[in-house]
Parts: structure tokens; sequence; C-alpha cells
């Protein structure tokens, strides 16, 4: 199977709050002309793939961007993964929820490395204006910090407010996660 025989890959760049796990759960894992690779929940696959061995050809190109690329080897089990699919003609699609919350580096990278074994890369970013997203971070900070006590960065009381919160996010560095896109 030549690059050009290989379906593009869309590459989902999942943005925190931007409504990924809706997109995954109820869009790529269901559409009939999706082939999903991942993110799946719940998973007990590495990175959440669809399997092991999506998991163990995407690593390299996605998460191990400093190591040794076999683009040859890295096709075959693509090729191989493909022709075992009984979905043909489906689109390839994988999204995880801060795939790039790396250095630029990273992220070129991973991008350059898709391209030499996919071919035929498409990236779908879904965006979020700060100003909504600060709330509904701020609430699900509070819900899980409140259930199970995760945020130690936000103090020991159950309830902060909002003023509070961005305070504690600031001053612990989570506030430039959470506005800028590298």
């Amino acid at each position: 199977m030549s690059a050009n025989s290989i379906p593009p890959f869309f590459l989902h760049i999942g943005l925190s709050k931007t409504a990924t796990t809706t997109l995954q759960r109820a869009l790529f894992r269901r559409h009939s002309q999706i082939r999903y690779l991942g993110q799946y929940v719940p998973s007990s696959v590495t990175m959440k793939c669809e399997s092991e061995e999506v998991y163990r050809l995407l690593r390299p190109i996605l998460w191990e961007t400093a190591k040794e690329m076999d683009v040859d080897g890295l096709r075959s089990q693509l090729t191989s993964l493909l022709r075992d699919s009984s979905d043909k003609g489906q689109r390839l699609v994988g999204s995880w929820e801060g795939l790039v919350s790396r250095s630029c580096d990273h992220n070129r990278e991973m991008i350059a490395r898709a391209q030499r074994v996919f071919g035929n890369v498409k990236i779908i970013f879904t965006l979020r204006n700060p100003l909504t997203r600060l709330p509904s971070e701020y609430i699900e900070n509070l819900k899980g910090h409140f259930v199970n006590r995760i945020h130690r960065w936000m103090g020991s009381s159950a309830f902060i407010d909002f003023e509070q919160w961005l305070h504690c996010a600031e001053r612990h560095g989570h506030l430039d996660n959470m506005i800028s896109y590298t």
C-alpha cells in the first residue's frame, strides 16, 4: 500500500474545554465514515487508543518524537491495520485532549512525522474563547476539588469563589495553560 492509497489521517487537537470528549464519544466513535483510532474513554489501552496495536503505531509519531522513527516499518503496520479492517474507505481520525500541550518544536515534529507515515494529514483544532472557558474550568476544578480534594493548589477549603480560584490558578501557573495556545 503506497502513501497515496492510505486514507487521510485527521488529527483532532482537542484543547481542554472545547467539547473534545463529546466529539470523541458522540461523533468520532459512531460515524460510519470514520475509523476512529483514539481516544476511547474509558479504556485500559495505553493513551486510550483503539487498541495496543494502534498505540504501537502512533507512539513514535505522536508521543516519542525525540526517538528515531522507522517510517517504512510504521507504514507496514498501518497497511496491516487497514487491511485487517472490515471498514474500508473510512477516514482515519485520532483525537487526544491536550495533545499539543508540549513545546512548539515537539508539535512541529509530531506533524512532520505524521505526514511521513500517513502522507495526507489534516489537523482539526477546536478552540474556545478564553473568557468563556475560564468559568467552565472553574466549575470543573471546583467539582473535582470538592468531591476528591484533587487540587492542592486550591487550598483546604471545599469551596473557593471565582476571584480566589483565579488568583490561585495564576499564582501556581495554571492560568497560562488555560488561556494560551501553543
